[in-house]
């Protein structure tokens, strides 16, 4: 019997189970009221946290740097920051807002 019981434990444990839709983490409309909030605090440690202690040659190097924050699509990861240099030379870096 007892070993009846740490069988079937054992087979429930190791099914497989569903993974939750990360885009669904939080409601859309909490997402929305705090992206502005977000948005401004992201930039505000890129130019006070980060620009100033780049040199002069990493400045000019790096240029101007856009900041693009997505809303979450259904299947999303909310881990998926991603930065790239457009064909216009500037830098752009995205960052979902689910993951802030």
């Amino acid at each position: 019997m007892r070993f009846a019981m740490v069988a079937a434990i054992f087979f429930v444990c190791t099914l497989p189970c569903r993974a939750a839709e990360l885009s669904d983490m939080y409601p859309r409309s909490a997402l929305e009221a705090d992206a502005q909030r977000l948005q401004t605090a992201v930039r505000k440690i890129y130019t006070l946290g980060l620009v100033p202690t780049l040199t002069a040659a990493e400045r000019n190097e790096l240029g101007e740097v856009t900041f693009h924050f997505p809303m979450p699509e259904a299947g999303d990861d909310p881990l998926n920051f991603y930065a790239y240099r457009g064909e216009d030379g500037k830098a752009h870096v995205v960052m979902p807002v689910l993951s802030l």
